[in-house]
């Protein structure tokens, strides 16, 4: 489950953030509201306003809509299911929800484990799904918290204990990252064939099967540059228009090769497109305002004139910024955002490296054991 986002760079809805972000030194606080209905986010970005869920497995999400009727959808066409918090009996988790988002994980675990020792609450049958949502925000904690074998033992559990989860998929698929991220690439390709198995067994979503395919292109070192376009493109020949949250990721990637071969106007038009189309998941989302940000802070490194260098940090840290304020539990890219974005201040003088250090504070406190952390400090010749 995805906590909702605002959409792009290119939509005027989100000029305001401009001010937020540059004053992201400052920590935000973000609260959980409990919603009047039910909702369900469609892959598209669509929101479905039910009057109830009344059931969610990885086939099919069932409602009852506010118009008295039911209906179903798919679960490869759901991105997100939003639950009212309302209810006295999911204070705690709404506690819980809460904590996540002031990314206080550590007592987010602690009160979802609170949740998941409430024999009554989990035995009822109106709120049957608190278990596996529960579960599986506990795997999202504890990758936030780079607690990689944490999350793949969590994923575990989850498949084990609510097979039928809405997100079982998911899971695995997260299994499957935490793995890669732990550096332990034997198993985390074991990961991704194993949800390749399951998609046929299972008879998982589609979707699902590509997401694996995508996973184990790369993952193969081999695949770079041109090769891995060539492979990539193939990918998305199968699934655009189809699965459009597994072809933005791919593009993200073939956007990647472009800036490592410093074409960044091939590379802007993926990243462009992709946080201007409005059908790319969060992470998905991430990269692409990371890559934004890469093309115009490689271009400003390229810069003779110091005026425009200048000019063209200020826009790339916008774009690194928003990766750190709205995409905070992205443990793979926030770090990385937060080095670049210590650079670009640094780079841009005068005032701006008391901003670079404190960045850098920020990211010794967060991800002490950060490749980019040890980078920061090597760059910015801190102790």
């Amino acid at each position: 489950m995805e906590a909702g986002r605002p959409r792009t760079a290119y939509n005027p809805r989100l000029n305001h953030i401009k001010i937020m972000l540059l004053s992201v030194l400052a920590t935000p606080i973000l609260l959980a509201a409990a919603l009047p209905q039910e909702e369900i986010i469609l892959n598209n970005g669509k929101v479905l306003e039910v009057e109830r869920i009344t059931g969610e497995t990885f086939s099919e999400v069932t409602y009852k809509s506010k118009s008295g009727g039911s209906g179903r959808k798919p679960a490869e066409q759901v991105r997100e299911i939003r639950h009212n918090l309302g209810p006295t009996v999911l204070n705690e988790y709404a506690t819980a929800i809460d904590l996540m988002n002031a990314e206080d994980y550590v007592a987010a675990l602690q009160v979802f484990n609170d949740v998941l020792s409430d024999e009554r609450l989990l035995n009822s049958k109106r709120y049957a799904w608190v278990k596996g949502d529960s579960l599986y925000r506990q795997i999202k904690c504890m990758f936030s918290l780079a607690d990689f074998a944490g999350a793949a033992a969590g994923a575990d559990k989850l498949l084990a204990e609510v097979p039928n989860s809405f997100y079982y998929a998911s899971a695995s698929l997260v299994k499957a990252e935490a793995l890669e991220l732990a550096g332990n690439t034997a198993d985390a390709t074991s990961a991704f064939n194993k949800l390749s198995y399951d998609v046929v067994e299972k008879n998982l979503p589609q979707r699902w099967g590509k997401q694996a395919e995508l996973g184990l292109i790369l993952l193969d070192k081999a695949n770079r540059g041109g090769t891995l376009r060539r492979k990539l493109e193939g990918l998305i020949a199968t699934v655009d228009g189809k699965y459009p949250t597994v072809a933005n990721r791919a593009k993200v990637e073939i956007g990647n090769t472009f800036i490592d071969e410093e074409n960044f106007d091939k590379a802007r038009k993926y990243f462009g497109a992709i946080v201007d189309g409005g059908e790319a998941d969060a992470a998905t989302e991430a990269a692409a305002f990371l890559g934004l940000g890469l093309c115009d802070y490689r271009a400003g490194l390229l810069m003779s004139n110091q005026d425009k260098a200048v000019l063209a940090y200020f826009s790339a840290n916008l774009n690194f910024l928003r990766v750190v304020v709205m995409y905070k539990d992205n443990v793979a890219l926030v770090p990385k955002s937060m080095y670049h974005s210590a650079m670009c201040f640094n780079r841009s003088g005068g005032d701006n490296r008391a901003k670079a250090v404190r960045m850098a504070g920020r990211m010794l406190k967060r991800y002490p054991n950060s490749q980019w952390t040890k980078k920061v400090k090597q760059d910015l010749n801190l102790r």
